[in-house]
């Protein structure tokens, strides 16, 4: 299984900081970045780790490269990042498709453990959600809504309507790699500016294929797109656990 780390972003509200220093290399402790803690929980469970990096990519590939790991990574140019992350989706399709993948984002921090002993996906395509049951979703969160037996329904950002959150992780089997990738082709058809990763669920939901979405409300993660969210998450630290 591969991993998919989407980081081609150039982290406007995390200015000045990003001025000098692309996202995924923002130090969250004094020798871990960003992308360390995605990196670290990742190969845990994968056997190669694809990165598709845009600002500053140079920098982001140097540094991830530098360092000693246990599996590969490659690394991989989003030339246009600036048309949206599916566009970085389509720079890892090569080295993707056909194959089971977990498809993630760079500034998605989660527990060490996440994928060992909390996202465990039982069917081919499931994604990772938190209920509105166990805490408050925000308005720029991408809301989801789903069926009794938890098949995925709808997924936006302007739902008014909407059972929970969809909390930035995916998992697309070797089983489903097919249809998945139909559901890219379609949508790219549509040459929509403001397409994301997130509208592939919405184009196998009108083809009548549902996610199954995994309900992880007991999970602490953070998600850095702020400086508040990088103090909030500096603070937080120990609710990881170890790291």
């Amino acid at each position: 299984m591969k991993g998919v780390i989407l980081a081609a972003g150039r982290g406007e509200r995390l200015k000045p900081l990003t001025d000098r220093v692309p996202k995924p290399l923002i130090k969250i402790t004094d020798d871990k970045t960003c992308i360390d803690f995605v990196i670290d929980a990742l190969k845990k469970v994968v056997d190669e780790i694809v990165i598709v990096v845009g600002y500053m990519g140079e920098k982001v590939g140097e540094y991830v490269l530098s360092k000693a790991t246990d599996i590969p990574i490659k690394i991989v140019k989003n030339p246009s990042p600036q048309k949206g992350n599916l566009t970085s989706l389509l720079c890892a399709r090569p080295y993707i498709e056909g194959e089971s993948f977990i498809l993630t984002n760079v500034d998605h921090i989660f527990p060490s453990d996440f994928y060992v002993n909390h996202f465990k996906p039982k069917e081919s395509l499931t994604i990772a959600g938190q209920s509105k049951k166990s805490r408050i979703i925000l308005e720029d969160e991408m809301k989801i809504k789903v069926d009794e037996s938890g098949r995925l329904l709808d997924i936006s950002k302007g739902l008014k309507e909407y059972d929970g959150a969809y909390i930035g992780v995916s998992y697309i089997a070797e089983a489903a790699s097919e249809k998945y990738w139909n559901a890219v082709d379609k949508l790219m058809l549509k040459s929509d500016p403001k397409a994301c990763v997130e509208d592939v669920m919405k184009e196998l939901i009108k083809e009548g294929i549902f996610p199954k979405v995994q309900w992880l409300d007991h999970i602490v993660w953070f998600e850095l797109d702020t400086i508040e969210d990088l103090k909030k998450l500096k603070f937080n630290l120990a609710k990881l656990g170890k790291a």
